[in-house]
């Protein structure tokens, strides 16, 4: 995802977030408030779970629009097991 220390606004409108992450998660941002923003699995070509809605962004905003360009790149990839 984005680099190490890089910052990114987001659309957050939380109801819900992540109150413990899975063992195999990875945290890959969070809000200025603690709260976890983004997961990926480490161990899975695209496995990324993001707490806002980068679709409402999607026109305007590079980080979302790069987050569904990838999307797309890796659903098309031939998938092996």
């Amino acid at each position: 995802m984005a680099a190490f220390g890089e910052k990114w606004h987001v659309n957050s409108l939380h109801k819900q977030a992540i109150s413990e992450v899975g063992e195999r998660l990875f945290v890959e941002a969070l809000a200025p408030d603690g709260l976890v923003e983004a997961i990926s699995l480490l161990q899975h070509p695209f496995m990324i779970g993001v707490q806002w809605h980068p679709e409402l962004n999607y026109a305007q905003d590079s980080f979302s629009k790069f987050l569904f360009t990838e999307f797309i790149h890796h659903a098309r990839e031939p998938q092996t097991e």
